[in-house]
This record gives C-alpha cells, sequence and structure tokens, in this order.
C-alpha cells in the first residue's frame, strides 16, 4: 500500500492497485484506479489531441473570454474547466469554427448579418441585428471576436451596444490572412452576481 498523507488530512497516491486517493477542493476523495486497455489507440490518441487543442483554445482567451463570460455559470468546477468541458463536447479534430462555444446564457443573442474583411488593409465591417429579442435591453454591452484557424486563437477585436447594428475592428492581415469566423456575445452587468450573457452567435467573414 502507498499513500501520502491521511484521511484527515491532503492525499494522493494509490491504496493497493485499485484504489486512488487524491484531494479535490478540500475534499477527500478515492476513484477505482483505472488502466486504459490501450493508451495509444486511435481513439485514446485522438481524444488527447483534441484535449491538447482545446486547452490551447482555452489559454488563448482566458482574460477576454473565460473570465468575464464563464464565471458566474460554472458550477462544480473552475471557469476554465467549464469552458474546456463544453468545447471537448462539441468539437471534433480538425476545429469546425463554427461550433466553438464562446459563452452560453439566457440573455437574448444578436444575431451576426454581415461581415465583410480586407486582407490587405486589415480592415473588418459588419453589421448586427438590433432587435431586443425576449429580454434584450438596449443598453446590453455587445462583445466581437475573432477566432483564427492557423493559429488556435480566439481575439476580442470590439466593444458595441444593442442598438447601434455596426461593428469593425483593424485586424493584423498578417495573423488574419483570409477569410474566418466572427462570433457576437451580448451581456448585462458582467462582473456582478446579477451577470446575464448570452449565447455567441457566429459568421464567417466575406
Amino acid at each position: 500500500m502507498k499513500i501520502i498523507g491521511n484521511i484527515l488530512g491532503d492525499m494522493s497516491g494509490k491504496l493497493g492497485k485499485k484504489i486512488v486517493a487524491f484531494t479535490w477542493k478540500g475534499i477527500d476523495v478515492f476513484r477505482s484506479y483505472v488502466v486504459p486497455h490501450n493508451p495509444k489507440s486511435p481513439d485514446q490518441t485522438t481524444q488527447r489531441n483534441l484535449f491538447k487543442e482545446v486547452i490551447s483554445l482555452a489559454q488563448s482567451c482566458l482574460t477576454t473570454v473565460i473570465h468575464p463570460y464563464w464565471k458566474a455559470f460554472a458550477v462544480g468546477m473552475s471557469e476554465f474547466n467549464a469552458f474546456v468541458s463544453k468545447n471537448l463536447d462539441a468539437l471534433t479534430l480538425p476545429f469546425a469554427p463554427e461550433d466553438i462555444v464562446i459563452s452560453l446564457g439566457k440573455l437574448s443573442p444578436v444575431a451576426i448579418l454581415t461581415a465583410v474583411y480586407d486582407d490587405v488593409t486589415g480592415g473588418l465591417a459588419g453589421t448586427f441585428d438590433t432587435a431586443l429579442g425576449t429580454n434584450g435591453l438596449a443598453t446590453d454591452v455587445v462583445e466581437f471576436f475573432a477566432y483564427n484557424t492557423p493559429y488556435n486563437l480566439i481575439v476580442s477585436i470590439e466593444h458595441s451596444t444593442r442598438t447601434s447594428g455596426t461593428f469593425s475592428a483593424t485586424l493584423d492581415p498578417i495573423v488574419f490572412t483570409t477569410d474566418f469566423y466572427i462570433y457576437a456575445v451580448a451581456s448585462r452587468d458582467l462582473g456582478t452576481a446579477f451577470a446575464m450573457v448570452s449565447n455567441n452567435t457566429t459568421l464567417k467573414t466575406t
């Protein structure tokens, strides 16, 4: 038997060959120890690669997406883990950018209508639906993001209000060299206990 710690303190290690002990959020936990039948099988390798890419995606937007939009809605786990878990369920390799989950919430979303990009100047201009939906307010903030496929990178590009109807930004044409996806997230009272967030919407640039 190998175990570090005791039942009253932090624990880690194996109890015999079938039980693993560890501490999670201050709680002593036991679970069965399972060795994958074939840890290098194609399915295992694919899942590990997917996990690696989703982690990289999450790290690219930790301060711009995960901290502001996921903290209030992550239950029983960190906002980082909530983002990773949701996107592991939603994505396969290679990523379909339209399937990336930027945000989740009950606030009425904002539909992107157009997104036109000039890959020479880096100029981006777009329009979106100003309808308030079932629970939107004119003062809701709308934030726009761009996803760069080669770099697996989510970038915040613009803030607007729900009734403005337009957005624009200047991006690095070396990084954003071709058509890519834009995402819109509406929010209200972000950073407070009463924060409301919408599901993201998305559109490919032309």
